[in-house]
């Protein structure tokens, strides 16, 4: 019994024996230090619960699956961790995806070549919906996530429920302003979420609180909610606590405990306690609860202003300027006033589309100084997304020169322009970087080419033509340059059997060489061939339908060349074009049911086939026009002027076009003639946002001279 019981304790002894060595295998050196922190047991210890081992070490959340056992003293873990990231996405529109993309990877350690882990996924989706909320948005929207596997790696898909519907907006804690007024800037918001429009909607309110003399008065974000359709916009209107100013007499101070914080009036306050007193009178506001307490304190003695000296000013005169101060001759120095001043000058420059780099500002003497930095384009910078054959100076040359003074509204001309070309997919993105000097700006634009280049052949048949086929190029960015070539053969069957067509041109948007003022003003030059069958015309004598159809084919040249009148009157655009045009005409296959007189009353018209005759091919061939050549001059103007060139919603359009033309037939002779064309357009728009409107256009025309029959024209079409 005693041998008994000594060799069930020696054992128990063994079984207890603490791990001398713990062995991991699988996954990188740093997954298996995760995996080693996470036991709740290492060497020197005595082994516990090893399911709950395996339990801690899969919390974790980087690893599929672990194993562990024992082999003596010998912990062994085998862990199969899951497979590195190749990818993360994230599908939204409110902020840049590269943003996200980083704040995933710095808060959450989710990023490419990183091991995926669910838990970690998880947590990243939820951490991504507070930001959304702590970054302006009125909800924490839902975020879901979406794991693949594909070739031994994970594509992480992040999708963000950014835009739920807003059925309803209300707006709460409105007093100062007409509360209708406001709810109309909300309007727009009614439908799926845009964060983008809700930003500017709150920035239009902010900015009536502004206007009205309210400056820390507006919407509130972090108070404004979004929850089941309905909107609730909520406005913090801040209140005067108290104004305290030791040694002051603020009998007369403009405002009072319990009012609503108008800063005009404060800035009033603190220019007449400054000038009543010829001291320097400072203020500060402190927060205390939803209001603030207005602190004024007594500084050291004001100089008395004699002058305004304004310096840097090239984009509006001082007069302009000068009108905008609050510090003027006779008024005591105060920087608090000063700052105002200067802000005043850098908000008029916003408002007009510019931008100042700095406005300073200073006293001595008697004078007070204040020099705008006004912020210039330094230089661009064509960040191009995937690969691209487009040359820089065909993107620089539609953008504002560097030097010139940066302007929002000249740099979206400019981004429209370069939409316009066609070589770009989207869009631009424009971003700002520090330029050379303190007034420069570098700008930088995203850009992604477009596909500018099409090949199209086709083949048809039908019962009533038969064969038919055409083969089509273009490319609108030959050698980067944005040159556009096409070339355009088709085969389509005709009863004159004249089944071919064919046509050649090639544009050059902008002569851009370093001639003249050719890189400053658009001038454009194109030329093309063809040779092209028009069939179906009807064949008369006098105003006799013989029956009998003709082809005319035409075959020639063009040359054009346009311009704006000048650099500085763009809207008035002048073309000039010269064409030579040979016309041939042949006969078609007879109509049997042309019309014929058969009680012979009309001798020109008979039924029976003889000389001479409708029926007589021969003698309809002498009916045919001549032959010849056509050589036209033609000239135009065009003045534009309208809100969008891409698309028109408002504005006017007016164009004169008229030329000289020359007839030479081959029977000889030859005759002039003048075409003569006037259009006028105009546009509405039938929403805001400008996505529909209505194009009136009138036209007239004539044509003076003798022109032959080919040059008739007709008043008709689109554009």
């Amino acid at each position: 019994m005693r041998r008994l019981l000594a060799l069930f304790l020696f054992g128990a002894l063994a079984l207890a024996a603490p791990i001398r060595q713990v062995v991991v295998e699988g996954g990188d050196p740093v997954l298996q230090a995760l995996a080693r922190a996470a036991l709740p047991f290492g060497e020197g210890d005595e082994p516990g619960d090893l399911e709950a081992a395996r339990k801690a070490i899969l919390e974790t959340g980087y690893f599929r699956d672990a194993r562990l056992f024992l082999e003596g003293d010998v912990l062994k873990v085998v862990l199969t961790p899951y497979p590195p990231i190749a990818e993360v996405r994230v599908e939204a529109k409110a902020f840049p995806e590269e943003n996200l993309l980083r704040f995933l990877e710095e808060n959450y350690a989710l990023g490419k070549e990183a091991t995926y882990n669910p838990l970690r996924a998880q947590e990243a989706a939820q951490g991504l919906s507070r930001a959304y909320r702590q970054n302006g948005f009125p909800f924490a929207p839902k975020v879901e996530v979406e794991a693949k596997e594909a070739g031994g790696r994970m594509v992480l898909t992040f999708r963000v429920a950014e835009a739920p519907e807003v059925k309803e907006v209300r707006l709460q804690g409105a007093t100062l302003l007409p509360e209708e007024d406001l709810l109309k800037l909300l309007a727009p918001l009614k439908g799926p979420f845009d964060f983008a429009k809700y930003q500017e909607a709150l920035r239009a309110i902010a900015g009536r609180y502004e206007e009205a003399g309210y400056r820390f008065s507006g919407p509130d974000p972090e108070a404004s909610a979004l929850e089941d359709g309905l909107l609730t916009v909520r406005v913090r209107e801040v209140r005067v606590v108290g104004v305290e100013g030791e040694g002051l007499d603020l009998a007369g101070f403009p405002l009072k405990a319990g009012d609503f914080l108008h800063y005009p009036r404060l800035l009033e306050g603190v220019q007449a306690l400054s000038k009543a007193l010829s001291r320097v009178v400072n203020f500060t506001l402190v927060p205390e609860g939803e209001g603030v307490v207005v602190r004024l304190e007594a500084g050291p003695e004001g100089g008395g202003i004699a002058r305004v000296e304004l310096t840097g000013n090239t984009a509006f005169p001082p007069e302009t300027l000068l009108a905008l101060l609050r510090l003027k001759p006779g008024e005591v120095y105060t920087p608090a006033l000063a700052q105002e001043d200067a802000r005043r000058i850098a908000l008029f420059y916003q408002e007009k589309g510019l931008q100042v780099a700095d406005v300073r500002y200073g006293f001595q003497d008697g004078v007070f100084r204040l020099e705008v930095v006004e912020l210039k384009i330094g230089g661009y910078r064509l960040e191009w997304q995937g690969d691209h054959r487009t040359r820089e100076e065909v993107i620089l040359r539609e953008l504002p020169r560097p030097g010139s003074l940066f302007s929002v509204a000249e740099l979206r001309k400019a981004i429209a322009r370069l939409l316009a070309t066609g070589l770009l997919a989207e869009p631009p993105r424009v971003s700002l970087a520090p330029g050379g000097s303190p007034d420069q700006a570098l700008v930088v634009l995203g850009l992604k080419e477009a596909r500018t280049g099409l090949f199209q052949p086709a083949i048809g048949w039908s019962s009533l033509e038969g064969w038919s086929g055409s083969l089509s190029f273009k490319e609108a960015n030959l050698f980067g340059l944005a040159h556009q070539v096409s070339l355009d053969l088709s085969f389509v069957q005709n009863e004159a059997r004249d089944n071919l067509s064919f046509s050649a041109s090639y544009a050059i948007p902008w002569l851009y060489l370093d001639y003249l003022d050719l890189k400053e003003v658009r001038t454009s030059l194109s030329f093309g061939v063809f040779s092209t069958p028009i069939g179906n015309n009807k064949l008369l004598q006098g105003p006799t339908d013989t029956g009998w159809e003709y082809t005319e084919r035409r075959t020639g040249g063009s040359l054009s060349l346009s311009r704006p009148f000048s650099k500085d009157l763009d809207n008035l655009r002048l073309t000039l074009g010269l064409a030579a045009r040979r016309s041939a005409f042949a006969l078609e296959v007879y109509d049997p049911k042309a019309p014929c007189d058969a009680t012979g009353a009309d001798p020109t018209r008979p039924c029976d086939p003889g000389s001479q005759t409708y029926k007589d091919p021969a003698y309809v061939k002498t009916l045919l026009p001549a032959p010849g050549w056509t050589l036209r001059l033609d000239t135009g103007a065009t003045y534009l002027d309208v809100d969008d060139p891409r698309f028109r919603t408002q504005g006017y359009e007016a164009s004169l076009a008229t030329g000289l033309g020359l007839s030479l037939p081959d029977t000889g002779g030859r005759s002039f003639f003048v075409p003569l064309v006037a259009t006028g357009k105009t546009y509405l728009g039938l929403d805001p946002e400008k996505r529909q409107a209505l194009a009136f256009r009138l036209s007239a025309g004539t044509l003076l001279g003798f022109p032959p029959e080919s040059e008739r024209f007709f008043l008709s079409g689109g554009g």
